[in-house]
């Protein structure tokens, strides 16, 4: 009977004390900022997201990001009518998402803070189309927080978009998020 408290006792300890450390690894937030700039034939076009859902393992580098497509918000009253117009009618196609790992994840030091220049390639998933991204990167190491910065470009026709021929094909995807640790 004694045997059986102590291997009892040994599994609880050894449960708990892998599940603190599993769970000290990861980071997320539900603040996420993807701001969009794309040249439209009507001029410069702007419009940010700030509901975008970001996890993040230290341990792996696995990083997942999704958002309610719905959530982006144009200063215009026009543009924002359209473009919520073509996902309200397409609700299939109503989140996004993005998963990958940061590639040169032995570059950063989690209990260090500091900038480190990273590489994060994955699956961005738009319109139930999903094709590899490859993005540089930020991240800045803090006291428990950890943020992430990026800038990169999607080609809208990777995603079978249509869209008139006067429109820039190519737009620029600003990235940036404060995470916590869970």
């Amino acid at each position: 009977m004694k045997l059986s408290k102590k291997l009892f006792l040994i599994l609880c300890i050894s449960l708990s004390l892998g599940t603190t450390s599993v769970y000290a690894q990861r980071y997320a937030s539900r603040n996420g900022t993807v701001k969009l700039s794309y040249n439209a034939p009507h001029g410069k076009m702007e419009t940010v997201n700030r509901q975008v859902n970001v996890g993040l393992n230290v341990e792996t580098g696995e990083f997942r990001l999704t958002m309610l497509m719905l959530s982006f918000r144009f200063q215009s009253a026009y543009n924002q009518e359209k473009f919520n117009e073509y996902f309200i009618k397409n609700a299939h196609f109503a989140n996004s998402t993005f998963r990958g790992k940061i590639v040169d994840l032995h570059k950063v030091n989690f209990s260090k803070k500091g900038e480190y220049e990273v590489t994060v390639t994955g699956d961005l998933t738009l319109r139930q189309v999903t094709n590899k991204v490859t993005a540089k990167g930020k991240f800045i190491v803090g006291d428990n927080t950890f943020s992430g910065k990026s800038v990169f470009k999607v080609n809208l026709m990777d995603f079978n978009f249509n869209i008139p021929p006067t429109m820039e094909k190519l737009i620029e995807v600003t990235f940036d998020v404060d995470l916590k640790k869970l």
